[in-house]
């Protein structure tokens, strides 16, 4: 007689999955630790862990690592270890001007294309003919010069050179928000809900096929004023 497999049967094979691979990251955490010859402090400070840990694992460690791998060049090395840093700044500005559908998957094909133009000079186009296009930014961050401007921005910020950030986000954020529904930015727990914003100038009637998949706060947006 066979013997079925309930939903607390996988649900253990699971567990213990997960539990076997915290072990076995457990033990190489351990084995790190002990090789590093770091001692914590009773008063640590971040200049000490920073540069007995971040530097040397992180830093030092995944350069050496992109460079003899993927690419010397400087920007991709910024990208790939400070990708959640540049994309959550993207998907928030997407999600503020086009809603919550699709932010995330418009957030990570910038992120994409910015690798391939800084790994062999690929200018970002977006090709609006193909069947799908929903991971396609289409009020914001919709050219090469776009992205690239506030890519740089974001770049230097976290350099501690705020000037040019400022300066982007006043070319996209209006002076006030246009007061409708908030929501949740997907990923993101430690912010309130934001309202979806009014950007420059509505789209014209020709455009609103491509808002098929915005947020019906600012969909409502467009067909009250952008369709004159």
């Amino acid at each position: 007689m066979e013997k079925t497999i309930n939903r607390k049967d996988i649900e253990d094979i699971v567990a213990l999955l997960y539990e076997r691979i915290g072990e076995e990251d457990t033990e190489l955490f351990k084995e790190v630790i002990e090789k590093s010859g770091f001692e914590f402090p009773d008063k640590l400070t971040v200049g000490q862990f920073y540069l007995k840990l971040v530097y040397p694992y992180m830093d030092q460690f995944l350069g050496v690592l992109i460079r003899g791998k993927i690419s010397t060049n400087s920007d991709v090395i910024f990208i790939l270890t400070h990708s959640r840093f540049i994309e959550r700044h993207f998907v928030r500005l997407i999600y503020r001007a086009e809603g919550y559908m699709h932010c995330a998957d418009k957030s990570r094909h910038i992120m994409d294309r910015l690798l391939d133009f800084y790994r062999d000079g690929t200018k970002i186009e977006f090709d609006r003919t193909q069947k799908y296009t929903y991971h396609l930014p289409v009020i914001i961050f919709t050219t090469h010069e776009d992205i690239i401007s506030f890519y740089e921005a974001l770049r230097d910020l976290y350099h501690g050179s705020p000037e040019a950030y400022a300066k982007e986000l006043a070319k996209l954020l209006p002076a006030k928000p246009s007061g409708g529904e908030g929501g949740d930015i997907p990923g993101d727990t430690k912010h309130d809900s934001v309202a979806p914003i009014e950007y420059g100038e509505p789209p014209t009637k020709s455009l609103l096929p491509l808002f098929s998949d915005v947020a019906s706060p600012y969909a409502n947006f467009i067909e009250k004023d952008g369709g004159k």
